[in-house]
């Protein structure tokens, strides 16, 4: 029991690692669904930018707020000039008033004041608003300066437009960058414009726009003079990094440096893709792995799981092959009997013992009448069973288990009983008189102590059964003991591949080809996993005597229900009927067999009282 009990635990304990996500699931949540960012280099190296994020509130939120970064670079000192901030409505800008009351939490304004992040120092622009279960689009607009660069031989646009200070993951960022390149100029990808994307996660999608450029205000993020970068998404802490180059004269108006760049760009930008390239290719391989190791271990414990069956089946085979036994096969307690078919202390197996009780005489049995009263005072009866120790046999009595039963019965139930149950109806009780009903009445009062009691009877079956030997293989083996091991620690395997795969997905496993497999073969190697456990702990380790008296067991449950169907004549020794009622009581099937009695052979239910 208190293995099986164990394994429930560990399937338990499994679950909530392998599905953490429902153990954690918080009631206020705000997402960050959509990112979209214009941003327009102007010929003087300034960046005019336009950032929209559209958020689902779940439960009530009254701000947000955006860290803009003062990058510090070779390209030169950032500096921010926010324009203005505001909600996005119906397709339009709605703008909220400037707050000088930094501390001010008015809906409709916003304040401005300057933070520091762990990506350096920031202007933070803060919203107030009132919001609860909703999606909301807010924007802000500002200039940028220390981004964008003149150079020599080229110019370039430096630019971490998703930085890494938001506390939650951004999805669907959109960054459309608009160059300053004249109407009419040709644009060749990888010759007049190059660009690059730095992504902690290696994932997203850089257009440039090829051909002539048209006029600004007809210009698309997909036309000439125009890049757009797409990513599925930015994790917390993870910032996303746009960097170009272009014609340096396209900066008419910036600072010219004397400096040339191109060449250490394109230098700098070979080795990190070159880097970033093997760290594919690792995620790669270890996404591979990872599902090969779900794979190799999910077909080892099939494996496992049929040799384990097959070897137990083969181990514990009976000799014994008749279909019918028609007889006790030892003269063990009918409890430690009835323990080799089920759990040792069952309450078949109380059962079983409180009948041989009663048929060597410690214990009396006698049908009554007991009639009481309910809420409303009108009189009522029903049919129960009295039972009355005798004092002088209980004395003589030698067997463990029969001592500690009517201990229970007589030393805990009645004395109970005396005070739980007197005052229900009209039957007198005492220590040594109880009903049959009072046992159940005495257990649903105080549970806890009636089990505490019971196991002391319990335990006296199993030191029987122990002392017996049957709970032992007779190699000295236990079955299923390996099944179990690698079962759990398959389980522990999986449900720390699965949360990997649910943890990490933003990054190596999404732009992997494995990235389904490894979800369907981590679930499938716990599930499989937690089978394993079930079935290892339903291997009883047992001895060859056991097996056998099992078999017979069986064989004579079978012989119990169909006697009165065979052609042989029935026993009529009543010492012997005795004997196979008590088993028929620990097996549960004593009603069906004394009916067939009552036709087969009447005068021997007269003579034997049952």
């Amino acid at each position: 029991m208190k293995r099986r009990l164990l394994a429930l635990l560990a399937c338990v304990f499994i679950a909530m690692l392998a599905f953490p996500s429902v153990a954690l699931a918080k009631k206020r949540s705000a997402t960050n669904e959509e990112t979209h960012i214009e941003a327009i280099v102007q010929s003087d190296g300034t960046l005019e930018v336009l950032e929209q994020r559209t958020v689902k509130y779940k439960g009530s939120y009254h701000g947000f707020y955006w860290d803009v970064l003062h990058e510090v670079s070779e390209l030169g000192d950032g500096k921010v000039d926010v324009e203005a901030a505001g909600e996005v409505i119906s397709g339009r800008l709605r703008p909220y008033t400037l707050s000088e009351d930094v501390d001010g939490t008015e809906p409709g304004t916003f304040d401005i004041c300057e933070t520091s992040t762990s990506g350096g120092m920031a202007t933070r622009i803060d919203l107030h608003f009132s919001k609860a279960n909703q999606r909301a689009t807010f924007y802000v607009k500002y200039r940028l300066t220390g981004v964008v660069a003149r150079w020599a031989d080229t110019g370039e646009v430096y630019w971490k437009f998703v930085g890494d200070s938001w506390d939650s993951t951004s999805y669907k960022v959109t960054c459309d960058l608009y160059l300053p390149a004249q109407e009419g100029a040709q644009i060749t990808a990888g010759d007049t414009v190059r660009a690059w994307l730095h992504h902690a996660a290696l994932t997203g999608t850089v257009h440039i726009g090829e051909g002539k450029v048209p006029a600004r205000e007809k210009q698309l993020a997909v036309d000439a003079g125009a890049v757009q970068y797409k990513i599925p998404s930015v994790s917390r802490g993870h910032f996303a990094e746009a960097r170009i180059v272009f014609p340096a004269d396209w900066l008419s108006e910036a600072r010219a440096r004397s400096q040339k760049r191109l060449d250490h760009v394109l230098e700098e930008e070979a080795r990190w893709a070159n880097e970033a390239n093997a760290r594919r290719e690792s995620d790669e391989f270890w996404c591979m792995v990872k599902v090969w190791i779900a794979r190799g271990f999910t077909g080892l414990l099939v494996v496992l799981g049929v040799v384990s069956f097959v070897m137990y089946k083969r181990e514990h085979k009976a000799k014994f092959s008749e279909k019918y036994f028609r007889d006790v096969p030892t003269d063990d307690h009918p409890a430690v009997l009835v323990a080799l078919l089920e759990e040792p202390g069952s309450s078949k197996a109380l059962t079983a013992t409180l009948m041989r009780l009663t048929d060597l005489g410690y214990v009396s049995l006698e049908k009554i009448t007991v009639h009481s009263k309910n809420v409303f005072g009108k009189e009522k009866a029903k049919d129960d069973y009295v039972l009355t120790l005798n004092r002088a046999r209980a004395s003589e009595v030698t067997d463990a288990i029969d001592a500690a039963v009517l201990d229970f019965l007589f030393g805990y139930v009645a004395d109970r009983a005396v005070v739980l149950c007197q005052r229900n109806d009209d039957f007198v009780r005492s220590e040594d008189v109880l009903l049959l009903s009072d046992i159940q009445s005495v257990a649903s009062h105080d549970e806890e102590v009636y089990l505490k009691h019971l196991k002391e009877w319990t335990q006296e079956v199993e030191k029987e059964f122990a002392r017996r030997g049957y709970g032992k293989d007779d190699d000295g083996k236990s079955n299923g003991r390996v099944l179990l091991v690698l079962s759990t620690l398959c389980a522990f395997l999986g449900a720390f591949l699965l949360f990997d795969w649910l943890t990490f997905s933003d990054d190596a496993y999404r732009r992997s080809e494995y990235n389904l497999q490894i979800a369907i073969w981590s679930f499938a190697l716990i599930v499989l996993s937690i089978w394993g456990i079930v079935f290892a702990v339903s291997f009883k380790n047992r001895s060859g005597e056991a097996v056998e008296v099992t078999a017979k067991l069986k064989a004579l449950r079978r012989w119990l229900l169909d006697f009165t169907k065979l052609d042989e004549a029935v026993p009529g020794d009543v010492v012997l009927w005795n004997r196979l009622l008590v088993m028929a009581v620990g097996m549960g099937i004593s009603a069906k067999v004394i009916e067939q009695l009552k036709v087969a052979v009447p005068h021997l239910m007269r003579e034997s009282g049952f």
